[in-house]
Parts: structure tokens; C-alpha cells; sequence
């Protein structure tokens, strides 16, 4: 063995290559990966194996770090180590570094391998590896199949035990857990216009300033310890976890209900304690052989299940308010303002469902007539029924606006970024009249058209119904291509762009096409042709997701895009054309976007989508993030109900409703809500100086609406029975009822909807269960043939 030669490891399960000069990982593949593949990342600071920590001695100050809205953050510098081969021993490599205190031991092993550090470096505060591998991306020449997303981690409430799972497209996965005390991970992100993940961490201790939990620590010696294998699964991975240390691994469908509901739970060992901490703080014993977890409050719980082999697990559950309980509290607690963006929208939209459900209210009406009237329909007289509010608080919410897209500006003829009655020229290209005025980002109309839609329902006005056709119209003259793209110029790149999955636009006209059919409108049939131009432009289009904020010229494989390619095509097979072609795209591209499906033992991500770019802009500024819970999780979440409504598919379903309730999570009992939760720990929070590992202090007044509108035609009148052997689960757990409460007794079933309009219900279970439903129906039978149903009102 050379002093400068690499270090090679071979087994069954992997190949890596070892830098005896670094004491880093500089090549590895997977069993089964060609060999171009490097699962392992170096950059110029950091690599996979290698000491990060930040310095006791340096005092942390408010910085600018790229925030696209101008807010400062704390900046922790971090440093790097790195260590020299000192020995080696049959498949034991020893690395050290005398002016850090650092030693690196690597242990291979056939289906895993170990990393050891020890470091007795005093002016170390945070301490940890980088694990740096090929997230999605980031290698912009390498084929994408071959390269990560984390679809799972957690961290235990005692951080005895951390880990984080990495999913691709193609071959094994890759699992890391920590093997001693792990205070948590943490993905590093490139900023500006750079949408790539760079890097890993698992850290034994956080900086002593952000995480007083390790504060006596700083500047101690560690040891720290995390093993990495290649599982063909995050199933695969868990089940091998059980057996080295124990951990519980429960069947626990749902992590959320409705308050008063409870959880159909299994514990997958032998119980040796079963605690739950409520809302309040207050500590339950649950009897080793309990089978339901019981919610009575709303707000989070924490179940802690303890194994008689020494492991344990944390599981954070939530009970919310019914469903338009919770819509109502929201609307009394939100304080609209009025954005230019589709996201400055969404509370009027669920304001206008709110009118609709539960009537008039002043405070309501006050806002959409804003909204609705002197904004939205500009130029173009207001239907006589919304009432007027008082101009001067019009205006100073107008004025105020977001600061980066003021609505409101002296000297314009028009409100900015919104429909503007005229023909008017931008960028050099002419619009039609009900463009949107001076502004290039099409999806922000598209969401006007639905929301038109909506007002037209809350009040009765034909005006409204006018105008969103007005719109759709203006859309389609100036951004239908030839081919049935939507396009677009945005200002900075000057050159056309595909936008007609950058917010699902079809939705939207499919949407306006079916109240056009309800209305026996003549207008509806040049409509359902254009609807199917674009379905059958995407599926030519196929497995290419190109998308906003990405240069046109660089690859950004974004979770949005896919969801709503799936999303568009199912909503046109549904509802305008049942073309088995479009079914099949989408069957295609939500196996794409598998990996792009969180899931973790925690209710506020449990079902949510991959996404870590809307917290730059939303929360607290605090820079890129997972956006657990974000409203735009809900592509995935629609896509996957409407999936499943056509290949009858349980488990399809079930994620489905996962993803809604995760959503539901960011509902607070007051009705505070937020834009999503943050699961990865941030070194730096704007304004303040700790970790962020939680939902923001800023309350979110309208992106979080958009779940109401996304709920209306599915989970709001939909419930559904499924047998646990229907989802690969034990039959222990009985019938698993999504968004309704299920009583067994003798093969016969009662059941009370929790769906607030319930009109159908999904069936995957035996023939011969009797079922007895209450307070709802008849209803609409799917996922499986006729049975015996009643109803009880």
C-alpha cells in the first residue's frame, strides 16, 4: 500500500475508495451501480468522513447571507479537518490529525461500514462529520437516477439515536445512523440562484449558542460514531436497525386525527414501556398491549415506545379541530395583505369558501371586496353585491403590499401584477387586455381564475364567473403555444420558458371548464379542447420537468413540477377525458416522484413532499429548508387521490390523506397558522440567534389557505375503509379509516364520516363486512364492488 495511493474496499453490498492522505471518502457506488457512479461528494471545503466544528473563540454576529428579501441571519463560521493514514489493520483504517486532536477510524464490514471520531480539539464548539454525497442536481453532468434525496430521518427526543435515509431513483439507497450520541443532522444549501442540496452533516453536539442542551460540552473531547449501509429500502434499513439495537418498529398508519379520534397502532416489539406526553405537558401510561392511541385535545403529542431489547422510538402525533372548525378560526385570527404572487391569493380563496359554508360576515366580506373588486377586477364595474369597506384601509393595505411585489404604486395607471383591462406592452412583448400588468409570471392568473371562480359561488355573481373567463382568455392568447405549451418570457432570462407545470395552470381551466358545463355554457367545448391540447402536450413532453427560477440551460429536477405534470394530466382524465394515455403518464411520473415522498415518525412530515426552497421567501426568512407541510406538498397529496381513485389503490390513498393532515399540522387550536414546518436543524434564524427546528414565530395570512381549495372536490367529501392487509399491515390493527371514525363489533362496521360534505366513500375490504354508516349518505361506493351498506342519519 502506497503512501499516495488510494485505498480501495470492495465487498458485496458497496465499493469506496480512501484518501490516505485526507481520511475521506473519495469514490463509492452501490452494488449494482455502473461504474461511473460516485455516491460521494468533494467540494473545495468539505468531503464524506471529514471533522466540521465551529470555534468557541469566535463570537457570532448578524450577517447578510444572500437572503433573496434582504433579512440578515446569524453566521456560523464552520471549519474543517482533516487526518493522514496511520495504521491499518485487515479492514480497520486508522486517520490523524495531531494539530486538531482529530483520529478518523473507518470499520468495514460486508453489508456496512463505521466512521469513528475522536477529537479533543479545545476550541471546538459544534462537532460532527460531513457525510457529503451526490444529492439530486448537484452533479449537473451525472445522470440523475444515480443521485439522493432524503425521503426519511429522525432524530430521539434523548438523541441516543439519529439517522437519515437517502433514496434514488435507481439501485440501493443509502442509510446513515449515528451508533452513539447524535444531537441531530443537518443538509447544507447553496444559495441565490444555485437550487442544489451540497452537503450531509451528523453532528454530536450543536454550537453551545444555538443549543444550550451541550453547553457544559463545548470544548470537551468526543467521541462520535455513525454507520452507513446501502439497503434497497428505508423498510429494508429500519428492519436491520431492529436487530442491531432494538428500536421499536411500530405499524402506525395515521400519526394525526381529529381531536377526540384515536390511532389504530401496533408496536412491532416487546413492549417494555409506552408513555404520551399531551399538549399540556401532562404524561400518560398506556398498557403495554394498547392498540389505539387516543387523541382527546387538540394540538401535539409525543408517544415514547420503549422495547424490552433496549431500543426506543419517539413518534410525534397531532389531533386537529374538525375540518371547517378549523377553517373558521383561521379566517378570524389571518390579516390578508395584498401580494402580486398566486400565493397573495390563496385567503381569498378561502375566505371565499368560508362565505359560502358558513354565510356572510363583515370582517369577511370587507376583505374580498378588496380582493374581489377595487384589485382583481380593476377597470371593470363590481357586481353590486359584495359590499363596500372603507377606501382608506383598502389603500394602506394596498400600500403596504410586500415589499418586494408593491402592489399599489404612485403614478402607475394600474395596480401592479394584477389583471389589467387593456392591451399593454412588457418586456417588449404586447398582452391582451386582463393580462396581468406588468408582470410576467403566468401561474399568479391562473390562481386568479380559480379564485373568481370561488367568489362566484360565495356570492351568487355571474361577474365573477365573467371575469375568470376574462382571464383564461387573456391567458391563452398570449401564452398557448403551437404545441399546447404554456409559456412565457421572464425578465431576467429573456427567452421563452415552459411553465405549463409551474403551478398546475391546466387545473385551473379544467376547473373553469366544469363550472362553464354547469352552466351550459357554449363556450365550454373551445375550452375542453384546449385542456386536452395541453394534456396531450405533456404527454409528449413525458419524463422532463422543467420549471420557474431555474436557468434554462441547468437541469433543477423539482418536486413541483413532477406532482403537477401527474396532477394535470389526472384532473383532464377525470374530468374532461378519460384518455387512457393520460392515466398512464401519470402512473409513470408519481413513480418518478417516490423518492420525492417524505416520510417520518412525525406528523408534522409524515406524507409531505420533498421541498426546500419556499423558507428563503416565507416563515421566518431563515433561508433555504424542508418545507414539511408547505401548501405546495399538496400536488403530491392531490395527485396521489386522484391516482388512486382510478387504479383503485389503498396504499395510494393512504399517503394521500397523509399528505393533507400534514397540512393540517400548521392549523394551531387558536387558528394561527403557518407556511410549513422546518425537521432539518439550521444553523441561523434571522433576528435571533437559535436552532431552528420547529414552525416559524411569523404566522402565515395566506399560502397556507390554498388547503382549503385543494380539499373542497376531495378529502372534504370523500372518506374511506381500507383492510390493513390492503396496505401490508397486520389485521390486528383492524379497518384503518381515513377521515372518519370506525367502531367494530362482530364483522360489522359503524362508521361516522369526519368529511364535512361526505358524497363518497372508498371501500378496500372483505365482501362479507357488514357496514353501518352515520350522520351521511347514500353515497357514491368506490375502490371495490357493491356490499352491504346502511345509512343512519
Amino acid at each position: 500500500m502506497g503512501a499516495h495511493l488510494m485505498i480501495d474496499i470492495q465487498t458485496g453490498c458497496y465499493r469506496l475508495s480512501l484518501n490516505p492522505r485526507s481520511g475521506t471518502i473519495g469514490s463509492m457506488r452501490g452494488a449494482g451501480d455502473p461504474e461511473f457512479v460516485n455516491l460521494a461528494h468533494i467540494d473545495a471545503e468539505a468531503g464524506f468522513g471529514n471533522l466540521v466544528y465551529t470555534r468557541r473563540s469566535e463570537t457570532p454576529a448578524f450577517e447578510e447571507y444572500a437572503s433573496p428579501i434582504g433579512v440578515p441571519g446569524v453566521r456560523l463560521r464552520e471549519y474543517r479537518s482533516f487526518a493522514n493514514l496511520q495504521s491499518a489493520s485487515g479492514r480497520t483504517f486508522r486517520f490523524e490529525n495531531g494539530l486538531s486532536q482529530l483520529a478518523v477510524t473507518y470499520r468495514f464490514h460486508e453489508e456496512y461500514f463505521d466512521i469513528e471520531l475522536e477529537c479533543a480539539l479545545e476550541d471546538a464548539d459544534q462537532i460532527g462529520l460531513d457525510l457529503n454525497v451526490a444529492f439530486m442536481d448537484l452533479r449537473q453532468t451525472d445522470a440523475r437516477e444515480y443521485q439522493f434525496t432524503p425521503q426519511s430521518f429522525y432524530v430521539a427526543e434523548d438523541r441516543s439515536l439519529a439517522y437519515v435515509y437517502l433514496a434514488k431513483l435507481a439501485g440501493c439507497g443509502m442509510f446513515i445512523h449515528s451508533l452513539t450520541e447524535c444531537a441531530g443532522w443537518r443538509l447544507l444549501y447553496g444559495y441565490g440562484g444555485d437550487f442544489v442540496v451540497r452537503g450531509l452533516q451528523m453532528l454530536r453536539r450543536f454550537d453551545s449558542r444555538l443549543d444550550a442542551a451541550h453547553a457544559a460540552e463545548a470544548g470537551k473531547p468526543v467521541k462520535f460514531a455513525v454507520r452507513v449501509s446501502f439497503p434497497a429500502s428505508l423498510t429494508a434499513a429500519l428492519d436491520r436497525l431492529q436487530r442491531q439495537n432494538g428500536m421499536p418498529l411500530p405499524q402506525l398508519p395515521l400519526l394525526s386525527t381529529e381531536a377526540g379520534g384515536a390511532l389504530p397502532f401496533l408496536p412491532g416489539c416487546e413492549v417494555a414501556g409506552l408513555t404520551l406526553r399531551h399538549p399540556d405537558g401532562r404524561l400518560e401510561t398506556l398498557p403495554p398491549d394498547c392498540r389505539q392511541i387516543r387523541l382527546p385535545d387538540p394540538g401535539f403529542y409525543l408517544l415514547h415506545l420503549q422495547s424490552r431489547a433496549g431500543g426506543a422510538l419517539d413518534i410525534v402525533l397531532q389531533a386537529s379541530l374538525p375540518w371547517l372548525e378549523t377553517l373558521k378560526r383561521a379566517c378570524r385570527k389571518a390579516e390578508p395583505t395584498f401580494g402580486a404572487c398566486a400565493e397573495g391569493w390563496y385567503w381569498a380563496q378561502g375566505f371565499a369558501l368560508a362565505r359560502r359554508w358558513f354565510g356572510p360576515d363583515r370582517r369577511i366580506d370587507d376583505y374580498l371586496h378588496d380582493a374581489l373588486c377595487l384589485v382583481g377586477m380593476q377597470g371593470v364595474e363590481p357586481p353590486a353585491n359584495p359590499p363596500a369597506p372603507p377606501r382608506e384601509e383598502t389603500m394602506r393595505r394596498l400600500t403596504a403590499g410586500k415589499p418586494d411585489y408593491p402592489v399599489y404604486q404612485p403614478g402607475e395607471k394600474f395596480f401592479m401584477y394584477v389583471p389589467c383591462p387593456e392591451e399593454h406592452t412588457f418586456l417588449g412583448i404586447r398582452h391582451a387586455p386582463f393580462h396581468l400588468y406588468r408582470w410576467e409570471r403566468i401561474q399568479d392568473q391562473f390562481a386568479l381564475i380559480q379564485t373568481y371562480l370561488l367568489a362566484a359561488d360565495a356570492y351568487g355573481e355571474d361577474g365573477f364567473y365573467e371575469h375568470a373567463i376574462r382571464l383564461a382568455e387573456a391567458m391563452i392568447a398570449d401564452h398557448l403555444a403551437p404545441d399546447g405549451s404554456l409559456r412565457c418570457v421572464r425578465e431576467w432570462e429573456r427567452v421563452s420558458i415552459d411553465y405549463t407545470t409551474v403551478i398546475a395552470p391546466l387545473q385551473a381551466l379544467v376547473e373553469l371548464y366544469l363550472a362553464m358545463c354547469r352552466k351550459a355554457d357554449a363556450r365550454s367545448e373551445r375550452l375542453r379542447e384546449i385542456c386536452l391540447k395541453i394534456a396531450d402536450y405533456l404527454v409528449a413532453r413525458d419524463l422532463e420537468f422543467p420549471t420557474e427560477g431555474c436557468s434554462c440551460h441547468l437541469r433543477w429536477t423539482e418536486d413541483g413540477s413532477i406532482a403537477c405534470t401527474a396532477l394535470s394530466v389526472l384532473f383532464v382524465y377525470h374530468y374532461v377525458e378519460a384518455d387512457v394515455r393520460y392515466l398512464e403518464l401519470a402512473r409513470r411520473v408519481m413513480e418518478f416522484h417516490r423518492i420525492w415522498q417524505l416520510t417520518a415518525p412525525d406528523a408534522r412530515v409524515e406524507g409531505s413532499s420533498y421541498r426546500y426552497w419556499e423558507t428563503q421567501w416565507e416563515n421566518d426568512g431563515e433561508g433555504r429548508a424542508i418545507n414539511a407541510g408547505h401548501a405546495w406538498t399538496l400536488w403530491q397529496a392531490e395527485a396521489l387521490f386522484y391516482l388512486a381513485l382510478s387504479d383503485n389503490d389503498p396504499e395510494a390513498l393512504l399517503d394521500s390523506y397523509n399528505g393533507y393532515r400534514t397540512n393540517l399540522c400548521k392549523y394551531m387550536p387558536d387558528g394561527t397558522c403557518y407556511s410549513c414546518f422546518t425537521p432539518d436543524y439550521l444553523p441561523q434564524r434571522p433576528r435571533r440567534f437559535e436552532l431552528c427546528h420547529c414552525y416559524p414565530k411569523k404566522p402565515d395570512n395566506s399560502l397556507a389557505f390554498y388547503l382549503w381549495p385543494r380539499s373542497v372536490d376531495s378529502w372534504l367529501k370523500t372518506f374511506a375503509l381500507i383492510a390493513p392487509e390492503r396496505l401490508g399491515l397486520s389485521p390486528e390493527l383492524g379497518v384503518i379509516g381515513l377521515n372518519c371514525r370506525v367502531e367494530e363489533s362482530g364483522g360489522r362496521l359503524a362508521v361516522t364520516p369526519l368529511a364535512p360534505f361526505a358524497e363518497q366513500v372508498f371501500i378496500a375490504l372483505p365482501e362479507e363486512k357488514e357496514i353501518v354508516i352515520h350522520g351521511a349518505g347514500p353515497l357514491n361506493v368506490l375502490g371495490g364492488p357493491a356490499r352491504k351498506i346502511s345509512y343512519q342519519n
